[in-house]
């Protein structure tokens, strides 16, 4: 689809793309889905690959959603195919909620320790607030699933308490029912797992108990919403800022290092690198050849919240987008794009101290926050006028005009 000419033609503008994937939006989300992340082109593709593949299985088999997989969507990988083809149409058909498995209990003592727990205000205000985290409230499924979740995780470690206080107090019965509590709450644990199964990667993981991971995915929602307008810098200069949701970098070459940059974008050979010495709030990433050709550091301030959220896109991206330019005869032509992934760790790092970061300017602590309250704190940050200053790449239609030929090196030869 990324590849089609209906998103190349020369009146696919800026506009016309943004509204179309904003009706794809709308109709996944008036459908009760969650939407896929914007900073990751490729998981709204799997999104929707792993939608099809579930709703497919109601009119083909499992034999023949394979080959389809195989022969419309290129989909090769064994295990690839057998995720898309065990996810169900209607996973949470004949699944029992942890609070109609308890009301489906004739014992009386049983369903007793289960509503005094589940009516501890300390519990229920956990499972608001980590559920105001997840972001789901408004997704019927996951809502019913989050409850489950929640609640088995937060209720767990109060019945074995409650159960061994009264075999203490010599509360044999009580003992007993808080025994059969427990295994009922296993029971639908062990029942949730296999629910999961069923779900798309995306909806589990908006059921993840992660707090840094939900906190991370509201203030993404929030900067990529704001930051989608592009603006020109005419510098030929190495920049870097966002391009839309993506992390996007810009390199300016010397003539000299053109012929290098060319064999590395044909051979896609180049690395990136992590220098962040402990306790500073300076840190770099370092674009390199391995061949020691060329060499570009791109700096940033963990005191700067632009550039920490910057540093977020990264580590949740896994990936930036790299522009090679140089200058001919006054005019700046585009060598060519390349968009590595970063290294699991330097990933790894970059979102524990980015949303270590994040967490202290917005006046967060620890633990799962409101999406909504995260959110308006984000708006906040970014009205400051020190916080106006994000650089991101020029326009498409820019980019069509120095594009001064189809050939980068006939061009340079000129």
């Amino acid at each position: 689809m990324f590849s089609s000419r209906v998103l190349t033609a020369e009146d696919a503008t800026q506009e016309r793309l943004e509204g179309l994937v904003q009706r794809v939006e709308a109709a996944l989300f008036a459908g009760g889905l969650p939407v896929a992340e914007p900073w990751d082109p490729r998981s709204g593709f799997t999104f929707l690959l792993e939608l099809w593949s579930a709703e497919r299985q109601r009119d083909v088999t499992s034999e023949q959603l394979s080959s389809e997989l195989r022969r419309h969507w290129g989909i090769t990988d064994s295990r690839v195919l057998a995720y898309l083809t065990g996810l169900g149409p209607d996973p949470l058909d004949g699944h029992l909620t942890l609070t109609r498995r308890a009301e489906a209990d004739d014992r009386e003592l049983v369903q007793a320790v289960l509503a005094k727990v589940f009516t501890d205000q300390r519990v229920h205000a956990g499972r608001e607030r980590i559920m105001d985290a997840m972001a789901v409230s408004r997704i019927e499924h996951l809502r019913a699933v989050a409850v489950d979740v929640t609640s088995i995780a937060l209720i767990g470690d109060k019945v074995h308490a409650f159960g061994t206080m009264a075999h203490s107090e010599g509360k044999h019965e009580i003992a007993i029912a808080a025994a059969g509590a427990r295994l009922l709450l296993e029971e639908a644990r062990t029942a949730t797992e296999g629910l999961m199964n069923l779900l798309t990667n995306h909806e589990v993981g908006r059921l993840r108990l992660d707090a840094d991971h939900h906190f991370q995915t509201a203030c993404l929602e929030a900067f990529t919403a704001r930051n989608r307008t592009t603006r020109l810098d005419d510098r030929l200069e190495a920049s870097r800022g966002t391009f839309g949701p993506m992390p996007w970098w810009r390199v300016a070459l010397k003539r000299d290092d053109c012929d290098h940059a060319l064999a590395s974008l044909d051979a896609q050979t180049l690395s990136i690198a992590l220098r962040h010495d402990e306790g500073s709030t300076s840190m770099s990433l370092h674009l390199y050849d391995p061949s020691g050709a060329y060499f570009y550091t791109f700096s940033y301030t963990l005191t700067s919240v632009p550039d920490v959220f910057q540093l977020m896109l990264l580590g949740r991206a896994e990936r930036v987008g790299i522009d090679f330019e140089t200058e001919v005869d006054g005019e700046r032509l585009r060598l060519g794009t390349l968009v590595p992934l970063l290294a699991e760790e330097i990933a790894e790092h970059l979102r524990v101290v980015a949303t270590a970061a994040l967490r202290q300017h917005l006046g967060f602590g620890d633990g799962f926050e409101d999406a909504v309250a995260v959110r308006a704190a984000v708006d906040e940050a970014l009205l400051r006028p020190a916080a106006q200053r994000i650089w991101s790449r020029p326009s498409r239609e820019y980019s069509r005009a120095v594009d001064v030929s189809d050939d980068p090196r006939r061009a340079l030869r000129a």
